[in-house]
């Protein structure tokens, strides 16, 4: 994952031009000022990793953070426990 900032004006434009880079799977805007952008990148390795931050940069994304996540689990969501109550 890279954190990385947009100018605010820019962020939502950028966000959707990230998608366009290879290995870019995911890009998730957020409301702060700085770290406003989250890209997930899909990379074997880290060269791949270093390109799509650099190719970030060109955009003009400013590369705050460059983590690589090992795991990542997930659950249904539950509709704050409706589906209990649905079985009952």
């Amino acid at each position: 994952m890279i954190r990385c900032t947009a100018p605010v004006p820019e962020r939502t434009e950028l966000a959707k031009e990230a998608l366009d880079i290879n290995g870019v799977i995911a890009v998730r805007e957020l409301m702060t000022g700085r770290r406003n952008v989250e890209v997930t990148v899909a990379a074997a390795e880290g060269d791949q990793m270093t390109a799509a931050a650099s190719a970030l940069t060109e955009l003009g994304f400013d590369i705050d953070d460059e983590e690589l996540v090992k795991n990542d689990y997930k659950q249904r969501f539950d509709h704050f426990g409706l589906d209990d109550l649905a079985e009952e």
